[in-house]
């Protein structure tokens, strides 16, 4: 069954969507897949689950360096294919759907407090770009390591009177400037920020105690995230500063599957009128080698790459999508 012109609108909005992170995209996606899934016409679950696959496909080439598209597809066909009826598929799938959204916010805390954790004996960190689990990791670690009251407790001054002179640096990520949302948003916490562009990454990192990433996804080839993400971890690891990348673990692949980061996106974001003969080139992601990391934290803990690959071994797939 071809998607319908509500699941299509859907997959349009999440194509265009440039500014929202992997998890924020994925739970408007669960959203729309669960309503596709009820609504489809399937006399068995292996007419649902060919369907379903169906509007899977458009759905991760929407957005695909996102992990959590695959993961929650991932998660709604292993309903399906488990299921003893059609009834008991549509259910089935609309709960995962709905665990997988509802489930976003305690990951992205768990995850957060164990990064704050990590990082409670250094006062200045740099990041790129701007992810919700890091943004939300560094506000912990501004309070002190996830521990006390939440950020409804404490103001800006509280934070700048505990801890003296904690500080990030932000670099900006062109061409959509997200950095400079998460120094507005790190700076509202009652932290201290610098903001720079992206080419001062090697002489701005190492003079930091840390990095810290986000991740649109972890797999075979590496961390998948924000382009400039590369030269600041290897700015950093040149230094002997850790490089810590936060991700709750709808963004941790299964070993196998293809990491996407070939995916051209508007020239006028890089340059909205070129000289002719010149040629914009604009991909957000890029690839950073598990090499450069020193550790990936989850909701679940913080894994070293050997143990990560263990991770990522177990992870099971549904016969439809390869497994």
């Amino acid at each position: 069954m071809a998607a319908d012109s509500s699941f299509r609108s859907l997959v349009h909005r999440l194509r265009r969507d440039t500014t929202s992170g992997a998890a924020e995209l994925a739970g408007t996606a669960a959203q729309g897949l669960a309503r596709a899934v009820a609504e489809i016409e399937a006399a068995t679950v292996e007419e649902l689950c060919r369907a379903v696959l169906d509007q899977v496909g458009p759905l991760l080439r929407a957005q695909p360096s996102m992990a959590p598209l695959y993961s929650l597809s991932r998660r709604v066909l292993s309903a399906i294919e488990g299921a003893p009826s059609v009834a008991a598929a549509r259910t089935a799938a609309e709960e995962a759907a709905t665990r997988f959204a509802e489930g976003h916010g305690h990951r992205v805390e768990a995850a957060a407090r164990h990064a704050a954790h990590a990082l409670s004996d250094v006062t200045r960190v740099a990041t790129v770009s701007r992810s919700s689990t890091v943004l939300r990791a560094l506000e912990l670690w501004g309070i002190g390591s996830g521990r006390g009251g939440g950020p409804g407790s404490r103001t800006s001054a509280d934070v700048a009177a505990e801890h003296p002179g904690r500080s990030v640096l932000c670099l900006e990520s062109r061409p959509g400037n997200e950095g400079r949302d998460a120094a507005r948003s790190l700076a509202a916490s009652g932290l201290e920020v610098d903001y720079a562009v992206d080419a001062a990454a090697y002489r701005l990192v190492p003079a930091c105690h840390a990095l810290v990433l986000g991740a649109d996804s972890v797999g075979d080839g590496g961390v998948v995230n924000k382009i400039g993400s590369a030269a600041a971890a290897w700015a950093a690891s040149s230094a002997g500063l850790p490089v810590l990348v936060v991700a709750d673990s709808t963004k941790i692949l299964p070993v196998g599957v293809a990491q996407v980061i070939e995916d051209e996106r508007p020239a006028e974001e890089v340059w909205d009128a070129p000289v002719a003969g010149v040629r914009p080139w604009n991909q957000y992601f890029e690839i950073v080698p598990l090499s450069l990391i020193t550790s990936v934290i989850t909701e679940d803990g913080v894994y070293a790459p050997d143990e990560l690959a263990r991770y990522r071994a177990g992870i099971e797939v549904p016969s439809l999508l390869g497994g």
